[in-house]
């Protein structure tokens, strides 16, 4: 049952489609994970103080309470080809593309950015 949960998972994710911005595609490509460069969504922003919906390499309608929970998408979403965003010591982030790019973030500079409540 949760390999089918993944696979079912992993279509959705690769599979682009209309209801994703094309912000979350690649270079006339359309996957997420062939850009290699860091994606600032101006419509993440918080659902009624429910957690953050709109962020990076998941489906707008995706909703994550904190970053620690976003982490832990992204780790699943990177086991299927995408970009790794991991807490490498307390408080830093390591962001890794598939193509040797790497960004390093704090981890306030990811609750700003991406709209997280302190």
């Amino acid at each position: 049952m949760i390999q089918l949960v993944a696979v079912i998972a992993a279509l959705q994710i690769a599979t682009p489609d209309m209801r994703y911005p094309a912000a979350f595609h690649g270079p006339q490509t359309g996957s997420p994970f062939e850009a290699g460069e860091t994606i600032v969504v101006a419509k993440a922003g918080r659902t009624g103080g429910k957690g953050v919906s709109g962020l990076p390499y998941a489906p707008p309608s995706q909703v994550f309470a904190t970053l620690d929970d976003y982490v832990a998408y992204r780790a699943r979403v990177s086991a299927m080809g995408g970009p790794t965003l991991r807490e490498v010591a307390p408080g830093r982030f390591v962001e890794e593309f598939q193509g040797g790019q790497v960004n390093h973030y704090t981890r306030e500079e990811l609750l700003r950015t991406l709209g997280f409540e302190r």
